[in-house]
C-alpha cells in the first residue's frame, strides 16, 4: 500500500513539474509576507513573486487565497477565505505557499511539531486525519492544464476516478485503525 501512495505522490510531483513547464511556471514556490495582512486585505506584500503565475491561488497559514495579478513584490486583487477556509489576519514573516508547495507541506505533516508541543501524544492521531482532509484532495485532483484540453480531459477523468477510489480505501483503512484503537481502550 505504501508503494502505491509513494508512487501517486511521485507521479503527482512529476506531473506538476511538467504542467509548470508547459504553462511557463511551477507550483513549487514559497515566499514570506513583508507586511501584515488584515482579514480583509486585498493585497499581499511579499519578498518576491518571481516565478509565480500571474493569476492563481496561494496558502498562508490555513487560509486559501485567490489572486488575480501581481507585481514583483505583491499579489493583487485577493479573494480571501476560498474553498471554506477562514479569512484571518496574518503577520510579517508568515509563509506563503503555492498550491504544490502547500500539498507537499501538508503531506509530510509540517504542523506535527506544533501539535506535539501543545497536545502531546495526540499529534500522532491528528496526522492521518490532517493528511486525509488536506493533502489527499490536492494529490488526487489532477488539476494540470495539459489534462484539461482536448482528449486529455478523458485521461484526467480516469485518473481522478482511480485516485478517488484509492483515497476512499485509505480513509477506510484509517477509520478501521482508529476503531481498533478505540476498541482497545474500551476493553481495558
Amino acid at each position: 500500500m505504501w508503494r502505491i501512495i509513494t508512487g501517486l505522490i511521485i507521479l503527482h510531483l512529476l506531473l506538476s513539474f511538467i504542467d509548470g513547464v508547459i504553462v511557463g511556471s511551477s507550483d513549487i514556490y514559497a515566499t514570506k509576507l513583508t507586511a501584515n495582512m488584515s482579514s480583509v486585505s486585498t493585497t499581499a506584500t511579499v519578498e518576491s513573486t518571481s516565478g509565480w503565475r500571474v493569476a492563481d491561488y496561494f496558502y498562508v497559514g490555513d487560509e486559501k487565497v485567490n489572486y488575480n495579478g501581481k507585481t514583483n513584490t505583491e499579489f493583487l486583487n485577493l479573494v480571501r477565505g476560498v474553498d471554506g477556509t477562514k479569512s484571518v489576519a496574518h503577520s510579517v514573516d508568515s509563509m506563503v505557499y503555492a498550491r504544490m508547495s502547500n500539498a507537499i507541506r501538508t503531506s509530510v505533516g509540517y504542523n506535527v511539531a506544533e501539535l506535539g508541543a501543545s497536545a502531546g501524544a495526540i499529534n500522532m492521531m491528528t496526522l492521518p486525519i490532517s493528511f486525509a482532509l488536506t493533502a489527499l484532495p490536492q494529490l488526487i485532483s489532477w488539476n494540470y492544464s495539459f489534462l484539461k484540453e482536448g482528449n486529455a480531459q478523458y485521461i484526467r477523468m480516469i485518473l481522478i476516478a482511480f485516485s478517488a477510489g484509492f483515497a476512499i480505501y485509505i480513509m477506510m483503512q484509517i477509520a478501521g485503525a482508529l476503531a481498533g484503537v478505540a476498541q482497545g481502550f474500551l476493553r481495558r
